[in-house]
């Protein structure tokens, strides 16, 4: 019996042994790094999928829109413009060690880079000794210029607590301090995860977008079987979104590698190395110097970038909520489908949005697989496209069924500007985080350090300022961007107006009549979604 029992123990520590081994090898540094950046790209977000819907559900009654937008906004761009920029105290006080204790990276970290470093080959190895580093460093390279964990608290506490009062405050002001607090956890969120990119290989920058492209369409669908299949109610389906924050921190706590195992390819430097950088970070530089350093990348990144987004939401919210056709379609086979779709003439702008969602998370994918044009042909695909589609609504100032070239065609342009919004957007970052930096940020680093020179990307600069200097830019190139959206969101209501004049004049009253509902769902991502999602769904529905 004891015999049979020891063998049976022995056969079951061997299937223990065998499972750890087989999920060792599944979830390896590279896996976990994808799989922990694609979780924060979707939940943070999702968080503005949900702000907009909760203004839809529980604020529209008690507030004018322009208050809701501005309550998202104004966090939205001071988060984006000053926190690069502006110097803030360091913090040592008892909270920030205990937040170092409680993610207790140093020992996690030589654990994960013993695996990395069993595994790697003795041509990485010799590499490591070339570049002199050890796999270990005393200090903690995570947080040696931005404090993440402080950050993602930040966001994480921001986020629950604002949703908890948009969904059961009572009185409108709180609900609105609600939103910007949530605005708060999702811009300062977005801009540190592009930063923590820096410290890792190109796989964790894949993730992060290939989750911030699909986090609407995610958060359309979590919504969608809350309160039609659940039942649930609003306020309850927001306060319990307000929990999924959480995960963030148990990710980056637990399933994140540390950036000494995943980047042994590119070893850190030794301590005496990394004097030159470690001891005089960017972050404790003026204002004034971190302009002058960001300022190389404007014409090269920003404007581009700036300029798409701008386009890119002047459609989205100023022509496309003119593009309507009279329904029912004609009967034949190339309207039998979209019969099936559009019921009401208000089912066009949430379709065309979800669309454009969809289309944007196969844009901000694509950097994993290939890299996507340059910003300047995106830049004129897009002029192209606005071009098109404003001759498209200005081809229907008559009540005559036939438009310069109909839905099937809005619907294609639609789904390649977003393909075009997703390629800017990874195409930019991307080279910030890859790409040879332009001279003059190094030279304003030295000019910034009073004289002292670094060449970045000559192999004179250290791996660690290198870093240092990209997880800024990363942080820096988002201000024009952002308020090039802000800009759009204006623009986009004269342009409304505007083409919907023009078809009034003509005849056509399909926007009049929708006026008062698309001055709200243009603003509504995330509802629209929802709505989109339900009439897509139709096409899945056998006869």
């Amino acid at each position: 019996m004891q015999t049979h029992r020891s063998s049976e123990d022995s056969v079951s520590s061997e299937l223990e042994g065998s499972t750890s081994s087989h999920a060792s090898t599944i979830f390896t540094p590279s896996v976990r790094l994808f799989l922990s950046f694609l979780l924060f790209g979707t939940l943070i977000a999702m968080q503005f999928s949900v702000v907009v819907t909760a203004a839809n559900d529980l604020v529209r009654d008690r507030a004018p829109i322009g208050s809701i937008l501005f309550a998202y906004t104004l966090p939205s761009v001071l988060v984006r413009t000053l926190v690069p920029f502006i110097r803030f105290p360091e913090l040592r006080s008892s909270p920030n060690k205990l937040l170092s204790r409680l993610f207790r990276r140093e020992n996690r970290g030589k654990d994960d880079a013993d695996k990395f470093y069993s595994s790697t080959t003795a041509s990485t190895n010799s590499m490591t000794v070339e570049h002199g580093g050890s796999l270990y460093s005393s200090a903690d390279s995570l947080t040696a210029h931005v404090n993440y964990p402080l950050r993602l608290t930040i966001c994480i506490l921001s986020s629950f607590f604002g949703l908890q009062l948009l969904a059961w405050a009572d009185y409108t002001g709180i609900r609105l301090l609600g939103i910007a607090m949530a605005s708060l956890s999702s811009n300062l969120g977005d801009m540190s995860f592009l930063q923590l990119c820096s410290h890792y290989p190109s796989t964790a920058f894949g993730g992060y977008t290939t989750g911030s492209g699909c986090a609407a369409l995610v958060g359309a669908f979590i919504y969608t079987f809350s309160t039609s299949t659940l039942h649930f109610s609003p306020s309850g389906t927001i306060s319990a979104i307000g929990i999924f924050p959480v995960v963030i921190l148990l990710t980056y706590a637990l399933l994140l590698p540390d950036p000494r195992c995943t980047s042994v390819r590119q070893a850190l430097p030794t301590s005496s190395r990394r004097s030159s950088t470690a001891e005089e970070s960017i972050s404790s530089l003026p204002t004034l110097s971190k302009l002058r350093i960001a300022r190389p990348l404007f014409w090269r990144y920003m404007a581009p970038l700036a300029l798409i987004m701008l386009l890119e939401n002047t459609v989205v919210q100023g022509v496309l909520p003119t593009l309507l056709f009279p329904l029912p379609f004609p009967n034949s086979s190339d309207h039998g489908l979209l019969n099936k779709v559009f019921h009401h003439t208000r089912d066009f702008y949430p379709v065309y949005v979800t669309v454009y969602q969809f289309s944007i998370f196969i844009g901000r994918s694509s950097i994993s697989f290939f890299r996507p044009p340059g910003t300047a042909i995106l830049c004129l695909l897009q002029a192209i496209i606005l071009t098109l589609q404003v001759a498209e609504s200005l081809s229907m100032s008559s009540n005559l069924p036939n438009t310069l070239y109909g839905p099937p065609a809005v619907l294609c342009a639609v789904a390649a500007m977003g393909l075009c919004g997703g390629f800017a957007f990874s195409e930019t970052y991307w080279r910030v985080r890859n790409g040879v930096l332009p001279k003059g940020v190094w030279k304003e680093l030295g000019r910034a350090r009073g004289g002292y020179h670094l060449l970045g990307g000559s192999g004179e600069e250290d791996e660690e300022g290198e870093r240092a200097m990209r997880e800024f830019l990363l942080s820096a190139v988002a201000p024009p961007d952002t308020v090039a959206v802000l800009v759009a969101s204006v623009v986009g209501m004269r342009v409304q107006g505007g083409l919907c004049a023009v078809q009034v004049a003509g005849g056509r009253m399909l926007c009049r009549h929708m006026g008062d509902s698309l001055c709200y769902y243009k603003y509504n991502v995330f509802y629209l979604n929802v709505i989109g999602l339900r009439k897509l769904k139709v096409l899945l529905k056998p006869d």
